[in-house]
């Protein structure tokens, strides 16, 4: 416990048997403590385990904080067998009041199979981490704190060891448990000495070194290059000399809400930065003072300041850069990943060279989408926002990124946002779909754009565009030459010279939650 009066603000001690994984299943050593060790630990048949091992150690603790005794219990001879079959049940006297959310993610924390285990990343996106505290708060643990307290009275508290051959016993004969761990043990040392033999290894957070120790901080990086609410620099890798963007989260100011919103877009980054359209996140320290998120650097700006900087812009330009942000969507939605917060100052320009190779950014509202049509969180940026988050009827689905998208694409082609005005005026707009196509700022731009723009600002989700169809959309694959004649440059001096004043105070005036959770009640109010 940090605070001798406060009994939920806790941190993780005891690194006595702490090791670094360089590979996956590259550990041997039969160790751990006895009723929270992982069956992989366990099978000394198995090719050896990794840091997933932790994720069972995990469940096991749930169980005991939930039900005040452990899920594998036993003379030592059968606890192994029994960790390996995963036999442990939630026995009705003790958790009959305990929620359904949490027995699901303690059975996929206690998952033999470790590729079906869930990750720390996903377990904190499980149902349960998200239900309300006043849900919770009505659950009576304290007779699970009795049967705990008394177990601790009569039992010695167990310790962290490296297993003994009574704990394996019934794994085998004593020769075969012998056998397998002095192969293990083998095993170990040669992984041991092919590390020593890496003739360069670039440490990163996993070493346990601090960030300060491993890079060295920059110049603060201009919001136009890396926009974000958190201070973002230059860091330079002290061993092999890479320049990163290092956004630096103040961790003494973070109220609970913003917490998870940090861990969700660790989360999130961690499962879509392997696309080439999304900006990649390296490494992320958490120290106490700060959490450190190390990321790709990018030099030329937002999208929507470079298009303003252009004295000669085509419809072939936006066509490119539209297929960017579609090719990133689809990969955020194919791992049913919602973004929640698409505009044009989250989409990045690389270089200075290219107005057009461009990277999703800002992930701090994305959120995995377990089933369909289950987000309800009101959030987004105003103009922008689909019609579905704001009358909260049903609830929604990654296809809002589809109706930011088309909203990104409009101002991209006709240099004026869509939805326009003010308050419940943009509200009902969005609402109803009503935009249009002023013919003075959209004859030179192709009826196949307009129709996709048209599909994408769809008001009904089901009948919305997807991803994957708008890569296939007639506009995306029309030739280069009959776009690159559209000369849209009188579109962006009108993009230009509201770009400061109406189009960044539109971004900026919103990212609260709570400023749309107000509006949507006007709107309802007035309905």
């Amino acid at each position: 416990m940090v605070e001798a009066d406060d009994d939920t603000t806790i941190q993780i001690a005891d690194f006595g048997f702490a090791k670094k994984v360089p590979k996956p299943n590259c550990l041997k050593t039969l160790c751990g403590t006895a009723q929270y060790v992982a069956p992989e630990v366990l099978d000394l048949q198995s090719g050896g385990y990794d840091h997933r091992a932790d994720m069972w150690s995990v469940g096991v603790v749930v169980y005991i904080l939930l039900g005040g005794y452990a899920p594998f219990e036993g003379p030592v001879q059968e606890l192994a067998k029994a960790i390996c079959k995963a036999d442990y049940c939630f026995h009705d006297k003790y958790w009959s009041e305990i929620s359904d959310a949490a027995k699901s993610m303690i059975s996929s924390l206690l998952e033999i199979d470790v590729e079906r285990r869930l990750s720390a990343e996903e377990a904190l996106q499980c149902p349960w981490m998200t239900i309300e505290e006043e849900a919770l708060n009505a659950n009576d643990l304290s007779g699970a704190q009795e049967v705990l307290q008394k177990r601790r009275e009569q039992e010695q508290r167990p310790q962290a060891s490296a297993l003994d051959l009574s704990f394996t016993a019934a794994l085998g004969t004593e020769e075969e448990v012998m056998n397998r761990m002095a192969k293990r043990t083998t095993i170990e040392m040669d992984t041991l000495q092919e590390e020593d033999n890496d003739n360069f290894v670039i440490e990163d957070s996993t070493s346990g070194k601090p960030f300060d120790v491993l890079y060295s901080l920059g110049d603060l990086i201009d919001e136009g290059d890396f926009p974000s609410q958190d201070p973002a620099f230059e860091a330079k890798h002290k061993q092999s000399g890479e320049i990163f963007a290092v956004r630096r989260i103040e961790r003494a100011f973070l109220d609970p809400e913003d917490a998870v919103h940090v861990q969700n877009e660790v989360a999130t980054l961690k499962a879509v930065s392997d696309s080439p359209f999304v900006i990649k996140l390296f490494d992320v320290f958490e120290e106490p003072d700060y959490t450190f998120l190390i990321m790709e650097r990018p030099h030329g700006g937002t999208l929507i300041d470079r298009i303003v900087e252009k004295r000669y812009y085509t419809e072939n330009d936006a066509r490119v850069v539209m297929k960017g942000v579609l090719s990133a969507l689809e990969h955020c939605h194919n791992k049913r990943i919602c973004v929640r917060n698409i505009k044009t100052e989250s989409i990045l320009c690389l270089s200075l060279e290219s107005d057009v190779d461009v990277k999703l950014s800002d992930f701090g509202f994305a959120k995995r989408v377990p089933h369909p049509f289950s987000l309800e969180t009101q959030c987004g940026t105003e103009g922008y926002v689909a019609p579905e988050i704001l009358s909260h009827r049903p609830a929604y689905d990654v296809q809002v990124d589809i109706w930011s998208a088309g909203v990104v694409m409009y101002i991209i082609l006709g240099g004026y946002r869509p939805f326009r005005g003010e308050g419940e005026e943009v509200m009902k707009k969005i609402r109803y779909g009503d935009f249009k196509f002023h013919k003075r700022y959209w004859s030179e731009v192709s009826e196949e754009a307009k129709l996709l723009i048209a599909r994408m600002l769809t008001v009904n989700p089901i009948g919305r565009i997807t991803a994957t169809a708008a890569l296939q959309d007639e506009w995306i694959s029309l030739a280069v030459e009959s776009l690159a004649q559209n000369d849209l440059s009188a579109n962006v001096e009108m993009l230009r010279d509201s770009a400061i004043t109406k189009v960044k105070a539109a971004v900026n005036s919103i990212i609260a939650t709570k400023k749309l959770e107000s509006m949507a009640k006007m709107y309802h109010a007035s309905h």
